[in-house]
C-alpha cells in the first residue's frame, strides 16, 4: 500500500492519535519524529511502546518507526525512557541499536554504562561498534578498555579513529591523537568525516585549525567545531588563560562556515578551475548585459555537483547583480530549483542591495524539509544584516529589524538564531541591540549565547 499524503499534525494530541490510530506508515514515523522536535515529554511512554512496535515493517525486515520513536526519546532527553531503551536492546536490529545508544548518550544518565558495557559482552548480535566506543567515551567509562584495545588494531580505519579516541580520553598518549590526525588526511572521505568527529569527541581546543582546513564538508565542520566550544564554554575560566582568544576564534570559525548557503555535503577541492575565464571576461564588461543564454548556463552550474563550478558562477553573478540586481531578484523569484535559489541568496548576501529584501523574506519564511533548504535560511539571515545602509528608508530597516527579532526567539534552528545575531549586530540600532539583549535571557544554546554576549559585550 502506498503512503497517504502527509497528516498535518499542530499539537501533540494530533500526533499521539496518527500514531495509535493511523494505517500510514508514513504518517505515524512523522508523528513520532514530530513529538521528539516538540520535545514532548507526556508522549514518552507512547514513544517507549513504538520500540516494540509490529505493524510498520519494511521489504528488508526494518522497522522505521522503532528507530524514529529512539531517536525522539533522544530529544526529548527523559530518564523515564531508559529501561525501555536499554530493554529494546535486545532486538536483532543493527540500526536500531545505533538509535538506542545515541538516544541513552544524549540523555546522559551514568547509570546506563553497566548495560552498554553488558551489551557489549553479548555474543551472537551485530553492534554498532563505532556508536558504542564513542558512546563509552562519553561517559569516561575506562573499565570498558579490554573491550575496546582489540579494535585498535581492526581493519576498519574508522573503528581504529574511535579506539585511538577512546584511549586518548584515558592517558591523552599523542601515539592515539596521530591516529586520529592521520584519518583526518584519508583519502577516503567518509574516514576524513569520522576523524573529524572523532577529534571533536576529545572536547579540546588543539585539533579545532586542523578539522577548519581539512578537506571535508562544511557540515561536519560546523557540528564538530561547534562540539569543541561548547566544551571550552563549559570549563571554568580558571583552567584556560587563553580561553577569550580561542572562543573568539571558533565563534568566527562558526560564522564563516554559515556564511556559505552552497557548500553542505560537497567538499571544497572537487572539481578545481573550470570557468575563471568566463568570470575575468564578465567583470571587465560589466556594462554590457549578460544574453539569456550566458544567465542560463549560470543557472546549470548553480545546480552542478561541482563545487567550484557553483562558486565561479556565483562569482560571475555576484559581479552581474553588482550591475543589476533586478536579473539577481527575477531570477530568484521564476527558478523553482533550490541549489539555484541557494546560489542566488550567496548572491544577495555579497551584494547587499535593500531591493533584495522580499526574496529574503521569502527565503527566510520557507519550510524547512531538507538540510539544504536549511542552510539558505541561515544565509537569507545573514544578508538581512548586510544590506542595510545610512539612506535606508526607516519602514525598510524596521521591516529587517522585525524579522530579526522573530528569528532571535522562533527557530528551533541554532544556526538561523546565530545568524540573526551577527545581523543584528551589523545594524547596531538601539533598537536591534536591546531586542537581543532580552532575547539573550531564554536562549537555549550555549553557543548562540556567547555570540549574543560578545555582541553586546562590543568585543
Amino acid at each position: 500500500m502506498q503512503n497517504q499524503a502527509p497528516a498535518s499534525i499542530n499539537t501533540e494530541e494530533d500526533a499521539v492519535s496518527i500514531i495509535q490510530n493511523s494505517s500510514d506508515a508514513g504518517n505515524r514515523y512523522h508523528a513520532a519524529w514530530w513529538l521528539g522536535n516538540q520535545k514532548a515529554i507526556k508522549a514518552v511512554p507512547l514513544l517507549c511502546d513504538c520500540l516494540n512496535d509490529k505493524k510498520d515493517q519494511t521489504a528488508l525486515g526494518g522497522f522505521p518507526l522503532r528507530r524514529q520513536a529512539a531517536r525522539s526519546l533522544g530529544l526529548i532527553q527523559d530518564k523515564a525512557a531508559i529501561p525501555a531503551l536499554i530493554d529494546a536492546l535486545k532486538q536483532q536490529d543493527l540500526r536500531l541499536h545505533e538509535a538506542i545508544i545515541l538516544a541513552l548518550k544524549a540523555i546522559d544518565d551514568e547509570d546506563v554504562v553497566k548495560a552498554l558495557i553488558q551489551y557489549f559482552q553479548t555474543e551472537g548480535i551485530d553492534k554498532p561498534y563505532e556508536v558504542l566506543i564513542g558512546t563509552l567515551a562519553h561517559f569516561k567509562a575506562w573499565d570498558a578498555k579490554e573491550l575496546v584495545e582489540p579494535f585498535l588494531k581492526n581493519e576498519s580505519e574508522r573503528l581504529k579513529g574511535t579506539a585511538a579516541a577512546y584511549f586518548f580520553g584515558i592517558n591523552g598518549e599523542e601515539s592515539y591523537l596521530n591516529i586520529l590526525i592521520g584519518n583526518l588526511n584519508n583519502e577516503n572521505r567518509y574516514i576524513r568525516e569520522s576523524a573529524a568527529f572523532d577529534l571533536a569527541s576529545l572536547k579540546q581546543f588543539m585539533p579545532a585549525e586542523k578539522i577548519i582546513n581539512a578537506n571535508i564538508s562544511n557540515n561536519v565542520k560546523l557540528i564538530s567545531i561547534k562540539q569543541i566550544l561548547e566544551a571550552i564554554l563549559l570549563e571554568p575560566d580558571s583552567n584556560q588563560q587563553e580561553k577569550p582568544a580561542r572562543i573568539n576564534y571558533l565563534l568566527q570559525a562558526i560564522e564563516d562556515l554559515l556564511s556559505d548557503a552552497i557548500e553542505g555535503n560537497i567538499q571544497w577541492s572537487e572539481g578545481m578551475g573550470k570557468r575563471e575565464s568566463l568570470i575575468s571576461d564578465l567583470e571587465n564588461n560589466l556594462d554590457s548585459e549578460p544574453s539569456e543564454e550566458h544567465l542560463a548556463a549560470l543557472f546549470n552550474d548553480l545546480k552542478s555537483g561541482n563545487y567550484t563550478n557553483k562558486s565561479a558562477a556565483i562569482k560571475e553573478l555576484t559581479a552581474i547583480g553588482m550591475a543589476n540586481i533586478d536579473l539577481i531578484t527575477e531570477a530568484f523569484d521564476t527558478h523553482g530549483d533550490q541549489d539555484v535559489k541557494a546560489g542566488l541568496i550567496q548572491v544577495m548576501l555579497t551584494v547587499g542591495n535593500p531591493k533584495t529584501l522580499p526574496q529574503l523574506e521569502q527565503a527566510i519564511d520557507f519550510e524547512i524539509s531538507d538540510h539544504c533548504q536549511g542552510k539558505l535560511r541561515r544565509v537569507a539571515t545573514l544578508a538581512l544584516g548586510n544590506i542595510t545602509n545610512p539612506e535606508l528608508e526607516q519602514e525598510t530597516l524596521a521591516s529587517i529589524i522585525k524579522n530579526l527579532h522573530w528569528l532571535l526567539e522562533k527557530p528551533d534552528d541554532w544556526g538561523m538564531r546565530y545568524c540573526s545575531v551577527i545581523s543584528i549586530e551589523k545594524i547596531g540600532t538601539e533598537e536591534a541591540m536591546s531586542t537581543m539583549k532580552l532575547a539573550e535571557e531564554n536562549e537555549p544554546d550555549i553557543v548562540v549565547k556567547a555570540r549574543m554576549r560578545k555582541a553586546l559585550d562590543g568585543k
